[in-house]
């Protein structure tokens, strides 16, 4: 909604899709948990928010249950 707004004022650039090129469904995964997993997707990807603050100048290991996540900055 916050980029939806920012269309709206004069004077800003246009902010990017953070979803562009993120599949709208996936194959056995519930309609519930689309949106979750879009977000988190988006978040990570080497472009997202998350990546760009927090990731790129540190190394990152996360071990959560059966998952790796790992960030090389």
């Amino acid at each position: 909604m916050g980029n939806k707004m920012k269309t709206l004022c004069a004077g800003l650039p246009n902010p990017k899709d953070v979803f562009e090129g993120i599949p709208r469904a996936f194959h056995g995964i519930k309609t519930d948990a689309l949106n979750g997993i879009r977000a988190r997707i988006a978040a990570l990807r080497p472009d997202g928010p998350v990546s760009t603050k927090f990731l790129t100048n540190n190394l990152t290991v996360v071990v959560a249950g059966d998952s790796v996540f790992v960030h090389g900055g």
